[in-house]
């Protein structure tokens, strides 16, 4: 993929970004077009097919981008603190889209491809958290394991609480289960 340096770069994602976003709402992934896509964000299929290999690429990219709105909304300050906190903001801003889009991630629960959606999300879970254990062991953090392991352990447990939360939603409030979620992170802290 080219780096997003060019407006007219941003400018596509943002358009196929927010279109894919409402399409979702509204149909299955496995119904939603290429074709549809590009027609409804005004993007020509030819551009589209120059930054993605299909849909499904589409997808990670899509989560790869939620995700670094995520962290580029954390402060300066928040990444000081311990890594759980950076964790825990992270898994606060999924509930939050969750809530904000639970008609989407119910017609994606409700998917043929639920299996694939859900280990493109994983895919990309494991790739951030990974990335950001093997940036913070550069900084001193000491991991008494390795930083492949804790990922793969980390991306499981969120996608499984996750899928928990919102298949059982409203049996426990979003601030009960954020308040679970930090006593498991804090549990397994791991010291600088």
């Amino acid at each position: 993929m080219e780096k997003k340096t060019d407006l007219r770069i941003i400018k596509t994602y943002k358009a196929l970004s927010d279109t894919f976003l409402t399409m979702l709402g509204e149909k299955k992934f496995e119904d939603i077009t290429v074709n549809e896509l590009c027609e409804r964000a005004m993007v020509r299929r030819a551009t589209f097919y120059k930054h993605f290999a299909d849909k499904y690429e589409f997808l990670g990219f899509f989560i790869r981008q939620t995700q670094d709105e995520f962290v580029a909304a954390l402060d300066s300050t928040q990444l000081q603190e311990d890594y759980y906190s950076y964790y825990l903001y992270l898994f606060q801003k999924c509930i939050n889209f969750l809530n904000l889009h639970q008609q989407l991630m119910e017609r994606i629960m409700e998917s043929n491809v639920f299996p694939t959606l859900l280990s493109i999300f994983s895919e990309e879970i494991y790739r951030h958290v990974l990335l950001k254990l093997k940036e913070d062991t550069v900084k001193g953090l000491y991991l008494p394991m390795s930083a492949e392991v804790l990922a793969s352990f980390y991306t499981g447990g969120i996608t499984q609480v996750l899928g928990f939360w919102f298949k059982k939603n409203p049996s426990m409030t979003e601030d009960e289960l954020i308040a679970d979620v930090e006593l498991v992170l804090k549990s397994f802290s791991f010291q600088s």
